[in-house]
């Protein structure tokens, strides 16, 4: 099964990580070089800058690259994967892609083999 790859590793985009996780669904999620999550306690991208953290029992690790991501990847422990240049995600191949950071990004999802671009969404 192809990953969701979830932009942001912030309180909002945690509790979304959290579900799709106990759903049963690889999640990858992507994060800057620093994060800036106020609510830290309650966001994985604290793992950015730990190593690991744990959130309602869930623990999120850092990973370098995105083939140790999609061996590590799987239900219900999500990697966090820092500096996320793009190709990351033509590595990774993901299914859908689910934007819950700050910044703009380019979004579209897989298609047949074919990466569809959505256009540039702002959060």
């Amino acid at each position: 099964m192809r990953p969701i790859v979830v932009r942001g590793g912030g309180d909002l985009a945690t509790g979304t990580i959290h579900r799709l996780s106990r759903s049963g669904y690889p999640v990858v999620i992507l994060e800057t070089d620093r994060p800036s999550a106020i609510r830290r306690l309650v966001a994985f991208s604290q793992a950015v800058y730990d190593g690991e953290t744990e959130v309602e029992g869930m623990v999120c690790r850092r990973v370098e690259s995105a083939e140790a991501a999609l061996a590590f990847g799987g239900p219900p422990a999500p990697p966090i994967i820092r500096l996320w240049p793009l190709s990351f995600w033509w590595t990774l191949r993901a299914a859908l892609l689910i934007h819950c950071g700050r910044r703009f990004l380019w979004t579209g999802f897989w298609q047949n083999g074919i990466w569809v671009p959505q256009g540039i969404w702002q959060n």
